[in-house]
């Protein structure tokens, strides 16, 4: 059996489908997208399965024995080859996967944004001695015999 091929390259056309995760399955990968290609024989028929750049699994990237097992890379724009190559390099050699890791995790974290503060609800019963304030009771609905006995008393 023959090592499977690989094939990175923008969709030609906007027909083939994902064969990526559930969420994506089938859709269908627009054309000029980043597309991922494995070789697959089916009946002694062989195709290629595509998957959206994006839905394409870190189980997947470390199949790949090098680099330049992939196909098409060259032909990629300089930005598009640097996030391919080390994202695949990143899952051959798993301890620079960590180095990422690690840098990622000793860059100073974003700070979250203020909340605002809470409004308070207006409320027609008084407030609790904790400073709560209590919710109103529910309305009951009325009923058409409710409505006609209290028109009734008010005649």
């Amino acid at each position: 059996m023959s090592e499977p091929t690989y094939i990175i390259e923008y969709a030609a056309t906007g027909r083939a489908k994902c064969k990526g995760p559930k969420s994506c399955l089938d859709k269908t990968i627009s054309k000029g997208d980043l597309r991922f290609g494995t070789q697959i024989t089916i009946q002694d028929h062989p195709g290629m399965a595509w998957r959206h750049w994006s839905c394409v699994t870190a189980t997947i990237l470390s199949k790949i024995k090098s680099v330049d097992d992939v196909t098409g890379l060259d032909t990629l724009s300089a930005e598009d080859q640097v996030k391919v190559r080390s994202a695949i390099e990143a899952k051959i050699n798993p301890e620079q996967d960590q180095l990422a890791v690690a840098a990622k995790a000793a860059s100073p974290a974003k700070p979250k944004p203020a909340k605002p503060p809470k409004r308070k609800k207006k409320d027609t019963e008084d407030a609790d001695d904790d400073g709560d304030e209590m919710m109103p009771a529910p309305r009951k609905r009325a009923t058409k015999k409710a409505a006609a006995a209290e028109k009734s008393d008010d005649e």
